[in-house]
């Protein structure tokens, strides 16, 4: 494990990119972030990963911008999975969507989501093939 950047979340905090070894892949990246007034670390955040066996494939991105307007770093992610039945030759279901976390009380809030492809693809089977 080691980290690579420094980033500002808010005022009082920077968050520490930190790679860690991944199990399927060589790694995979969280924030630590870290309370320059408190002089305490905060509980980690996976912000990017990516992994696949036989077909599976799950893959988190993440972006930081000011969602809200408070001033703080909140993360837009990105999760898309997909399962391919191999022997069949057949998709079972591919998952893509949209999430938001917003910085509150010195932590990233849970994931609410902005747009789940998987309910579009339903509508307009088309536009999403």
């Amino acid at each position: 494990m080691y980290v690579r950047f420094r980033y500002p979340i808010d005022s009082v905090t920077v968050a520490f990119e930190l790679r860690k070894p991944g199990e399927y892949v060589y790694e995979h990246i969280e924030l630590l972030p870290y309370n320059t007034e408190t002089q305490q670390f905060l509980p980690t955040t996976r912000v990017a990963n990516s992994f696949g066996d036989a077909g599976y494939i799950y893959e988190l991105q993440s972006l930081m911008r000011d969602l809200d307007g408070d001033g703080s770093q909140d993360l837009l992610q990105r999760k898309y999975e997909s399962y391919l039945d191999v022997e069949a030759d057949t998709l079972v279901f591919a998952r893509d969507s949209l999430f938001q976390r917003l910085w509150v009380d010195s932590m990233y809030t849970w994931r609410t989501p902005l747009l789940d492809t998987t309910r579009l693809r339903d509508f307009a089977p088309l536009e999403y093939e």
